[in-house]
C-alpha cells in the first residue's frame, strides 16, 4: 500500500468519526458567543504533540481554556500537561469502538466539547509520479 493510499484510507476513517460526533448529546445546544464565556471552551486536539496540534492546545491554554490533547504516544505531551491540559493516547487510526470510547471518556473529563480540531495526518513527499 502507497503512502498516498495510506493517507486516503485514513482521512476515510477519521471524517465519518468527527461528522459523527455532531449526532453526541454535548452537541446538541447550539453554542453562540452571547451563552459561552471563552473561557468555556473545551478543545479535543489530536496529534498534539507536535505541530499545528501542539500550538494550537499552547494557545488555547493561554487564553485559560480546557483542552484535552492527545498523541499516539501521550508521553510525548508532558509540556502541554505541565501548562494545564489533559491528556490521552488516541491513534486516530483505531477501529471505531475504541474511538467511540475515547471520545466518551474525553467527553466526561469536563462534560463537553465544544472545538475539535484533528492535526492527524500523513506527510507524503516526491514526485506526484511517485506516488501513484
Amino acid at each position: 500500500m502507497t503512502c498516498l493510499s495510506r493517507a486516503l484510507k485514513t482521512t476515510e476513517r477519521i471524517f465519518p468519526f468527527i461528522s459523527r460526533l455532531h449526532n453526541h448529546s454535548f452537541f446538541s445546544a447550539r453554542i453562540t458567543t452571547d451563552t459561552v464565556k471563552m473561557t468555556d471552551n473545551v478543545w479535543f486536539i489530536t496529534a498534539a504533540s507536535s505541530g499545528f496540534g501542539q500550538a494550537i492546545a499552547r494557545e488555547a491554554l493561554k487564553r485559560g481554556q480546557k483542552v484535552i490533547a492527545t498523541a499516539r504516544q501521550s508521553s510525548k505531551l508532558t509540556e502541554l500537561k505541565a501548562a494545564g491540559a489533559v491528556v490521552m493516547d488516541l491513534d486516530v487510526t483505531s477501529n471505531e469502538k475504541t474511538l467511540d470510547s475515547k471520545f466518551a471518556e474525553a467527553n466526561a473529563i469536563y462534560g463537553k466539547i465544544t472545538h475539535v480540531v484533528n492535526c492527524a495526518g500523513y506527510i507524503l513527499e516526491g514526485a506526484i509520479e511517485e506516488a501513484t
